[in-house]
């Protein structure tokens, strides 16, 4: 692993920890879903509420589902005794339903391996359905208190700006941040630095003039100002391409996003939405009339962060109507009968 540290780094290490904490506990971050600010060991069953609704939705409109979702499921096995209709549900809001229906078949899977406990290894945790590395690191030390950094895109920029100042592949992100972590203090460090890399050390435009870390801590702004003012040092400075970006492809920043109004994963949302709403069989077309009331309304989202982009017009909303409802049949979400559509049970 190749870092613009020196072999004689751990008190500087010591230091970046030290610092990064002094800063998170003075600026605590209210979220529905840590302990006063998560300084406290966790349930590991709401942690894997919370991370599977944080993979791919916004803070702010998870707080908004999270708190009245875990009152109704406040255990596995409150999850594994309701069906999944009601799971997905009590999901609105947050898009991206095969979460749900993941979490409910993890709930499951808990209930029938682990009757008195729960999953606690993270070979455990990644037999579960659904659980990647990250939600299970996560688990672990949000939950367990185990000293492993749950490596999210906010941990990597920081680990590769402020601590590497290197494009550091993901493996060797989490193996020095696995390095770093107080072992007294694994949530704290981890959601310290998810708290940075979302505030400041962001994707774009990074505000390093407002970062506690850039004037001592981060190895990449130390690097440039090294190059600003051609000052001498003992190590090559950090490079002035931005170490955050993708070192398999460090040109191409973020890619762009497609349109989401209107789109095929759109269309899913809204049919399964509206199966929802109308809590029975639904005709076709009248499924059909109902998605694309939902669609024309400008009120209308499921979550999603991303604009809905400009009007779609109705022949495309036929189409990708129907590729969608035929993508919710196949995938067990809808059945399709003479009679109608309904979810599955």
């Amino acid at each position: 692993m190749k870092t613009a540290r020196t072999e004689g780094s751990t008190v500087f290490d010591r230091d970046f920890v030290s610092a990064v904490l002094t800063w998170s506990d003075s600026n605590p971050r209210s979220l529905p879903w840590r302990v006063d600010g998560a300084r406290e060991r966790r349930d590991p069953w709401s942690v894997l509420v919370a991370e599977t609704m944080l993979a791919q939705t916004q803070a702010t409109r998870v707080a908004q589902v999270y708190p009245s979702f875990l009152e109704r499921f406040p255990t596995a096995l409150a999850m594994a005794q309701s069906t999944k209709s009601e799971v997905l549900e009590r999901w609105i809001g947050l898009g991206y339903y095969r979460r749900a229906v993941r979490l409910w078949e993890s709930s499951r899977a808990v209930v029938s391996n682990y009757p008195n406990s729960f999953p606690a290894t993270l070979a455990e945790l990644l037999q579960l359905p659904g659980v990647g590395r990250y939600t299970a690191c996560a688990v672990l030390a949000l939950g367990f208190g185990e000293a492993v950094v749950p490596v999210d895109v906010n941990a990597l920029r920081v680990a590769r700006r402020a601590i590497a100042g290197s494009a550091l592949t993901h493996a060797e992100t989490q193996q020095l941040l696995d390095r770093l972590v107080p072992p007294d203090r694994p949530a704290a460090f981890a959601e310290a630095l998810f708290d940075l890399g979302s505030q400041y050390c962001t994707a774009q435009a990074p505000r390093c003039s407002q970062c506690p870390l850039s004037d001592r801590y981060c190895v990449w702004q130390r690097g440039l100002r090294r190059r600003s003012v051609g000052g001498r040092c003992d190590q090559e400075p950090s490079p002035v391409v931005d170490p955050a970006l993708d070192p398999a492809n460090p040109g191409s920043g973020r890619p762009r996003v497609p349109p989401y109004r209107g789109s095929r994963r759109h269309l899913r949302a809204l049919v399964l939405r509206s199966l929802l709403q109308g809590r029975g069989l639904l005709d076709r077309e009248v499924l059909f009339e109902n998605v694309a009331a939902l669609l024309n309304d400008s009120d209308s989202r499921d979550g999603s962060s991303r604009s809905l982009g400009p009007s779609v017009s109705l022949p495309t909303t036929t189409e990708l109507f129907g590729e969608a409802l035929r993508d919710l049949v196949s995938e067990g979400f809808v059945i399709e009968t003479e009679d109608g559509l309904q979810l599955a049970p």
